[in-house]
Order: structure tokens, then sequence, then C-alpha cells
């Protein structure tokens, strides 16, 4: 048999030509619907929140 090598997660992001400009943890409810927009040659992402019990 083959031996196993372990594997270990990956602690930082993986990113090129991006900037995060904003973060919100949206109270702790799960993100729900992306969407991305364009405006003026940049591309921006979107993640909505229904509301949640």
């Amino acid at each position: 048999m083959g031996e196993s090598t372990a594997f270990t997660p990956r602690t930082e992001a993986l990113a090129k030509n991006i900037e995060q400009i904003g973060y919100h943890d949206l109270d702790g409810k799960p993100g729900f619907q992306m969407a991305m927009q364009e405006v003026d040659g940049r591309y921006y992402l979107y993640c909505a929140t229904f509301k949640h019990p």
C-alpha cells in the first residue's frame, strides 16, 4: 500500500489582482444569493442574507 501524506489546509486566501474593500459578518446569519456588478472596469461581489430566526 502507498504512504499517506497529511493534508494541511491553507490559512491564507489565494488571490490575484483583488482587494477587499469591506466585510460584514451578517450578524451571524448565513450568506445567500451572491451578485456581481461591474462599475468603471471594476467588479464588485455582493452577498446578502434573508431574515433568519
